[in-house]
């Protein structure tokens, strides 16, 4: 027994270094493949599969559509007879796979590229887009370390796990305010935002799943078809003609900050045939800035992503994920939460590595990790208190400056020039 524990320690490291290395080694987008694929035997009959994949191959739906056709897979090598044990000797029904698509993905994108621009619906959006642009604010402002040769391609991961009966608070508390899932955790990102930055109003970039209807097949397509939608978080106390507060609280509770977050993202959303990108582009133009990062800081979910869609119908999958990490380049920080079909959830902040004080991460993730206690707390009437009541007081420091020359002069020097 205690060599068979030995071997599962040592397993369970090999697996440990084997993600740490597939995280830091690639996929990179200018070479094949976009993805790898490596397993770690843990015992006789466990395994950990390591998987990364680039998001150019895929988006949020057609990562559940890959999930659970490997399960079909699985299960139906396991009920097939054993002289048929190879896929390459099963039919697709008996290992449960859809029928092939009859669009492709070059087909959508091609269909995108001439027909959405010319639609009224795209017309009305960058309408909608165009008279707001003068009026979006930056974005978060963190503290920042000095610029470091070679930051901006490593990430550091922070992240938390809700067990399922965690989880499970969390989805009814949302239910009795009467918020969904999604906004709940947007704003608990915002205000963590808010918190480490000093300011309470600010430009979110949301990567979203966002499939045009243009095919009846749309939904079985494995590739990226995401999005991003731009939210204005305001998170401001509600101010009288005379700007003064109207409430003598020091910040919104968390249902009023679900509340502007949701209704604020509700009202982009129907006006998302124009990208965020498409958006930023444009803000660049108008200010002058062709290079500049508008909205560094991005919010993803694939929570609810299947609605509606018929070839994903559940998560019953044949495995458990133990670990995840999304990462978007040209970003600062990824907050991304998946939940997992036994019932649990994770929530993780990506943060590009060299760019913020570990200060600053670890203090973000802390008020993070404190706004997510609130959320699956059995006292759902916290989310009535001011949340900043509720934190723990964060530090909005400046961004650190880059080392200057030391000033030779003696001490006594300036005080005489100034005398």
């Amino acid at each position: 027994e205690e060599d068979k524990f030995v071997d599962e320690m040592h397993a369970l490291a090999l697996a440990g270094e084997t993600r740490v290395k597939m995280m830091k080694d690639g996929p990179e987008p200018y070479s094949w493949p976009l993805f790898d694929i490596r397993v770690t035997h843990t015992g006789a009959k466990q395994s950990i599969v390591h998987l990364t994949v680039s998001l150019f191959l895929m988006d949020a739906m057609s990562d559940l559509i890959l999930r659970q056709e490997v399960s079909n897979i699985y299960r139906g090598l396991l009920t097939a007879p054993r002289e048929r044990i190879s896929p390459l000797m099963l039919t697709d029904e008996e290992m449960g796979l859809h029928p092939e698509a009859k669009i492709t993905f070059r087909d959508y994108c091609f269909g995108m590229d001439t027909g959405l621009i010319k639609s009224e619906m795209y017309e009305k959006a960058k309408a909608f887009w165009f008279a707001r642009i003068d009026s979006l604010p930056p974005g978060p402002s963190l503290p920042m370390l000095p610029l470091q040769k070679g930051s901006g391609s490593r990430f550091q991961n922070r992240h938390r796990w809700l067990e399922k009966a965690e989880w499970g608070r969390a989805v009814r508390n949302c239910a009795e305010h009467a918020v969904t899932v999604p906004a709940m955790l947007l704003a608990c990102y915002s205000i963590s935002l808010a918190c480490w930055s000093g300011s309470n109003r600010f430009l979110l970039n949301i990567l979203q799943c966002l499939r045009h209807q243009v095919h009846e097949d749309v939904n079985k397509l494995v590739g990226n078809c995401s999005s991003t939608i731009l939210c204005d978080v305001d998170l401001r106390v509600v101010r009288d003609k005379k700007n003064k507060p109207k409430s003598s609280e020091p910040s919104l509770t968390l249902k009023e900050a679900i509340s502007r977050v949701a209704g604020e993202l509700s009202r982009n959303l129907e006006h998302a045939s124009m990208s965020g990108i498409e958006v930023m582009q444009e803000m660049n133009r108008i200010r002058g800035n062709t290079f500049s990062v508008v909205a560094p800081f991005i919010f993803t979910t694939p929570i609810g992503v299947e609605a509606g869609n018929k070839f994903v119908k559940s998560r019953d999958w044949v495995f458990q994920e133990t670990f995840f990490s999304e990462r978007v380049p040209h970003t600062a920080c990824v907050n991304a939460i998946k939940n997992d079909p036994s019932g649990s959830a994770c929530a993780s902040l990506d943060f590009v590595d060299g760019v913020f004080p570990h200060e600053v991460m670890d203090g973000m993730m802390k008020t993070y990790s404190e706004l997510l206690d609130i959320v699956i707390s059995e006292q759902s009437s916290d989310w009535n208190i001011a949340y900043k009541n509720l934190l723990t007081p964060s530090i909005s420091a400046k961004p650190i400056d880059p080392d200057r020359p030391l000033d030779m002069r003696l001490m006594h020097e300036g005080f005489l020039e100034r005398a």
